[in-house]
């Protein structure tokens, strides 16, 4: 008779596995409120989830906001045979990019995973990297070569549902995008009114404004993110 190895870690289950694997996309359903969540790293993310959670089980205590155990993923496919309401939150992305030097550069208890070999080199010379600096070396990566927290809003919103050699017509899946700025205590979305629960207090006491950013920087966050600039726009 075999002894119970109580270090085990207990079994995933098929729902549970397929949210671990679709999580890439941050896209998080909630079935008893009837809504897809697009998540966007630096935009209220854990916010807006932890809110959601709360609204869709009252009773449920989560800390865990993220854990695919808690908040289920799914994938763009699925959110195009939804019949959801589905959202999601946008930042005017100089303030992103503030929020993000904040995040990488001056809370020293972030985590620094840059998802880039040469960029986390690069920071370890420099921990202290100035912010236009920081901008300017961040702007070089794409998308798909840096860590999520640093990659577009266009990337998280859009799926390509059309190509022809190189030619990829895309469409933004969120049926409503809202603007973090004009958000305050509640967000209204597909007849109900969500109460808004802010769990991601800055932990950097470190004030910073657009007028930190030099002219330089803000070319450069304008020509990398072009297309954010332009779905910001058409938030509400």
């Amino acid at each position: 008779m075999s002894k119970t190895d109580t270090n085990a870690k207990p079994k995933l289950s098929h729902e549970v596995k397929t949210s671990k694997k679709n999580k890439k996309f941050n896209i998080s359903t909630y079935h008893n409120i009837k809504i897809n969540f697009f998540g966007i790293p630096k935009c209220g993310n854990s916010t807006i989830k932890y809110s959601l959670l709360k609204a869709d089980n009252p009773d449920k205590d989560v800390k865990a906001i993220h854990d695919p155990q808690n908040s289920t993923y799914i994938t763009k496919e699925e959110v195009l045979n939804s019949s959801y309401a589905s959202f999601a939150i946008l930042r005017n992305p100089y303030k992103r990019a503030l929020s993000l030097y904040k995040h990488f550069v001056l809370n020293e208890k972030s985590n620094k995973g840059f998802g880039n070999e040469e960029l986390a080199a690069i920071m370890a010379e420099n921990p202290k990297m100035p912010l236009n600096d920081f901008i300017a070396l961040i702007c070089r990566y794409k998308d798909e070569d840096i860590n999520v927290h640093f990659r577009s809003q266009h990337y998280f919103l859009t799926h390509d549902v059309f190509s022809f050699g190189p030619i990829k017509i895309k469409k933004t899946l969120p049926q409503k995008m809202f603007k973090l700025e004009n958000l305050k205590d509640t967000i209204s979305i597909a007849g109900k009114t969500i109460d808004l629960i802010n769990k991601n207090e800055s932990k950097v006491g470190k004030k910073l404004t657009i007028d930190d950013l030099s002219d330089e920087a803000k070319k450069h966050l304008d020509r990398r993110y072009r297309k954010d600039f332009t779905l910001w726009g058409k938030a509400a």
